[in-house]
């Protein structure tokens, strides 16, 4: 009756270059999945970062603040201890038998 087409000669050339496009395909694949990894990976590690940073800037900017209401508190209690100081202190009047040998009067 009817005669078969004969079979189509296999190009193993051919099959070989298909099976290799696939594994370069699926690789460059993979490649781009881990390039979108790593730019999330490095977005998140940025983002911990500069939270990091701002917690520090924060803590540094109280510390200042803590620092300037010591350094006002030791200038006032320094001021006091020169008034209380000054007021002990009588000065020299012409004449005295009581001086010091520094001139002053205690």
């Amino acid at each position: 009756m009817f005669e078969q087409w004969p079979e189509a000669p296999v190009d193993e050339l051919e099959v070989e270059r298909r099976r290799l496009q696939v594994a370069i395909d699926t690789a460059n694949a993979r490649a781009a999945a881990a390039r979108a990894r790593a730019a999330a990976k490095d977005a998140d590690v940025r983002a911990a970062l500069r939270e990091e940073i701002e917690a520090s800037r924060l803590a540094i900017a109280e510390m200042e603040r803590e620092h300037q209401r010591s350094v006002e508190m030791i200038r006032a209690a320094a001021q006091a201890e020169i008034e209380r100081i000054r007021g002990h202190v009588v000065f020299p009047t012409g004449g005295s038998d009581t001086r010091s040998s520094s001139g002053w009067q205690t």
